[in-house]
């Protein structure tokens, strides 16, 4: 986390939770929810149609070999 724009990423997140804490009743949780899964960001226009949450681009950068890492083990069993 000794990245500058780690940083600012963290502070922007502080600062837009704390302006939106009357909008959601103080429940952090609700307001997590909502800037990861609800609120697109502009500096995340990943797939170029539009901007995207953070959720939409974490799983958009999730390469096929980790995606494939956390697959249920009976996936891969091979009847015989």
């Amino acid at each position: 986390m000794n990245h500058p724009q780690t940083n600012g990423k963290i502070e922007r997140f502080y600062g837009t939770g704390g302006q939106k804490l009357p909008l959601f009743d103080y429940d952090v949780d609700v307001i997590v929810e909502w800037y990861n899964r609800v609120k697109p960001h502009m500096s995340l226009s990943l797939t170029g149609r539009r901007y995207d949450t953070p959720h939409e681009g974490f799983w958009y950068k999730l390469s096929e070999e980790w995606i494939l890492q956390y697959t249920n083990p009976w996936f891969w069993e091979v009847d015989s």
